[in-house]
């Protein structure tokens, strides 16, 4: 046992420490006493739920007595944390983790799991004199965690604001998430089982409870979405269950390398060995079967019951099944980097594929030996009916073939591009690249030359050569049949795929796709410098754009534009899910994120970052000179960028400007006050639970 000044030294948090102020408050749920809720949970009915304010997670009304006791328990610098929306692998992750700290030590870990791991705030979740004594014997206090010898792994199925403020900042954190409907299966099978939160009614009835926020734990969403915020600190991993399950060597080797272990082959084999499902189905230390004969828990159903990934088939009707999806889409919605997979066509096995999102990833060797990811698209692109029709084809001519939407993501490009996806998907990214990412019109050109010019020591010599063989537009070649481009324009703006293979490092690549349509292993692998500008700006810009560029040739109204523009039928819309998905990954170390205003209102400050981000140090004089070479009025005059010989070549219409005006606010010499309130509602609804902000005027 540890003595008081042992443990106090133990910790990286000091007890004395100011913590943020409690200010959660429980409110009880009367129907948990009385009504439909006491019907179907009849063993809660003394005790009651509560829900939090403020989040409105519903919790057993024994955890409000000790919540705050809960959230000051003190982390430790060493501790590893697994913490889960309950039923998503959590007990499967805590033995994996409590493994791979260990040593693989497959004779401590006869040890019932629950003790060698305690569940942080299960004693309390109902009274003393409602448990068992065998169960309360099981039970690890807080007391007693605080007593345990580092490296403590601690399970909880808390959300992060009801656990220790200092939490991510102190020690690991092992997130796992699982997709919804598996989940509510799972969840209703657990409730069957256990006697204190024992479920009287069918799955259907069930599922209604789980997304209307009343079950143990819930909601799921907030629960989720928390933790995919923070999936970027350095103290945090954020898993998949079915990542687990389809390649469950492939993320031991991911945990053990985030926890610093190395694990040697064969214990690598015996672990992937020791956690494959049917034996850890089986193990007594993990599996609660001992448990039953205490009398707390239902003898017909199992713990570790089948962890199959899209066994929510065997139990939905198509109008559940309905409803579900509808839940989903309206809770992700927002959030388009965030994708589930219900269903795998391999699990419980160990192969050469791995699961990112909805990508089939298989690994080969490249003739110089370096391991090269191949990615397969699952996206499937259909033409959008509406682009084939009047009044679309009057607007955009040029659009012979209409224009496709990709499923899932609902991104708006070309028939073309579609043959070419795979290619684009599977262009290798090298680690001394640097990719500058951003939907059109939002500095892309200007980022461009700006970073190219940070790379190469401000040279203004060679950067009199054209921006578009400098840095190369990756997918450009592959927006439009090689026959509508004629061989002048081919030959000296298109840089294609196998170009850019040949091309010496460092590289600079621009694209206007989305990041799930790239390389999947890009922001692992390559520095990306996404900009982003406020949309009623790009709205107008994009409109003038499009009546630039002939491949485009819009001839319609600003306001009938802008209408396609929220309507997500103009090219390499929707808009939002773009910068959103950007922005959730803006924490990682690999990428920078800009707003084109901070680069109008602190253009030298802007670039100072972008140096430092690149790891390039700029002397006063270039910087003198580069904000001078990149002040708006010198940069459209500048021919290396300004795409002035496009329009001899009969790329762009003679009237009109590639850089136009490049202003802030200039949207309100364009917009009717009708046509800016329907804008303000729409960028409302889409930004309505994000924390991204923009600027739509500067002084």
């Amino acid at each position: 046992m540890l003595r008081d000044e042992e443990r106090s030294t133990n910790r990286s948090v000091k007890e004395d420490e100011i913590l943020a102020e409690w200010n959660v408050k429980f409110r009880k749920v009367d129907q948990s006493l009385s009504g439909n809720l006491k019907e179907h949970f009849p063993n809660c009915a003394e005790h009651g739920f509560v829900t939090s304010e403020p989040g409105g997670f519903f919790l057993m009304d024994e955890y409000s007595r000790h919540a705050e006791k809960i959230y000051r328990f003190q982390p430790r610098s060493d501790d590893v944390w697994v913490v889960t929306f309950p039923r998503c692998g959590t007990t499967w992750t805590q033995e994996l983790v409590w493994m791979i700290m260990n040593d693989c030590d497959k004779i401590r870990a006869k040890a019932p799991l629950m003790v060698r791991s305690p569940f942080l705030e299960l004693p309390y979740m109902l009274p003393f004199d409602a448990t068992s004594p065998e169960i309360r014997n099981m039970m690890v206090t807080l007391e007693t965690i605080e007593e345990m010898p580092s490296p403590r792994i601690i399970k909880s199925h808390l959300p992060f604001f009801l656990l220790h403020p200092k939490l991510l900042d102190t020690c690991k954190v092992v997130y796992v998430a699982r997709n919804p409907k598996d989940v509510i299966v799972s969840c209703f099978y657990h409730h069957r089982l256990f006697d204190f939160h024992y479920f009287d009614g069918d799955v259907e009835k069930f599922a209604q409870y789980f997304m209307d926020g009343e079950v143990m734990f819930s909601p799921f969403f907030p629960h989720i979405l928390d933790a995919w915020s923070k999936r970027h600190l350095p103290n945090m991993l954020f898993l998949f269950y079915e990542d687990l399950k389809k390649d469950l060597r492939g993320e031991i080797e991911k945990i053990a390398k985030f926890l610093g272990k190395s694990l040697a082959e064969e214990q690598l084999e015996d672990l992937r060995e020791h956690l494959r499902f049917d034996n850890f189905a089986k193990n007594e230390s993990v599996n609660m079967e001992p448990a039953k004969q205490f009398g707390r828990f239902n003898p017909d159903g199992h713990f570790v019951r089948k962890g199959k990934t899209g066994d929510w088939k065997n139990h939905f009707s198509p109008e559940m099944n309905q409803r579900i999806d509808e839940w989903i889409e309206k809770n992700l919605n927002g959030c388009a980097d965030l994708k589930f997979v219900t269903q795998l066509e391999f699990q419980d096995s160990w192969n050469e594929f791995g699961s990112i999102g909805n990508l089939l990833i298989t690994s080969q060797m490249s003739p110089g030996n370096e391991e090269v990811i191949m990615a397969t698209t699952n996206i499937k692109f259909e033409v959008i009916p509406k682009t084939l029709t009047r009044p679309f084809k009057e607007h955009f001519p040029s659009y012979t073939e209409g224009l496709t939407r990709g499923d899932p993501g609902g991104f708006v490009l070309t028939p073309e591009y579609a043959k070419h996806a795979d290619q684009l998907r599977n262009f290798q990214p090298r680690n001394d690249d640097v990719w500058i990412v951003t939907f059109p019109k939002c500095g892309t050109t200007w980022t461009q030359e700006l970073v190219w010019m940070v790379m190469n020591e401000c040279d203004e010599e060679a950067g009199k050569q054209p921006l578009t063989i400098r840095s190369p537009f990756l997918e450009f070649p592959y927006l439009t049949p090689a026959q509508a481009v004629n061989e002048p324009l081919e030959l000296n703006k298109m840089v294609p795929v196998k170009a850019i293979e040949t091309m010496p490092s460092p590289r600079l690549i621009k694209t206007h796709l989305p990041l799930y349509l790239l390389h999947p292993k890009l922001l692992d692998t390559s520095k990306v410098v996404y900009v982003v500008r406020n949309p009623k700006d790009v709205i107008v810009s994009y409109f003038y754009h499009h009546r630039l560029i002939k491949f485009q040739n819009y001839t319609g109204t600003l306001e009938d534009f802008a209408q396609y523009f929220m309507d997500d039928e103009v090219f390499y819309a929707p808009f939002f899910p773009h910068a959103l998905e950007a922005w959730a990954q803006r924490h990682h170390p690999n990428m920078l994120f800009l707003f084109y205003e901070d680069m109008n209102h602190n253009l030298r400050g802007e670039i100072e970052r972008v140096a430092a981000f690149l790891g390039k140090t700029l002397t006063g004089e270039q910087l003198a000179r580069l904000v001078a070479h990149l002040r708006f009025e010198t940069f459209g005059k500048n021919d290396a960028v300004n795409f002035e010989a496009s329009k001899k070549m009969g790329f762009m219409n003679p009237e009109g400007r590639f850089i136009r005006k490049g202003q802030i606010g200039d949207w309100k010499n364009h917009f009717s006050a009708e046509l800016n309130e329907r804008i303000d509602q729409w960028i409302e609804k889409h930004l309505a639970g994000t924390d991204l902000k923009f600027t739509t005027q500067l002084e």
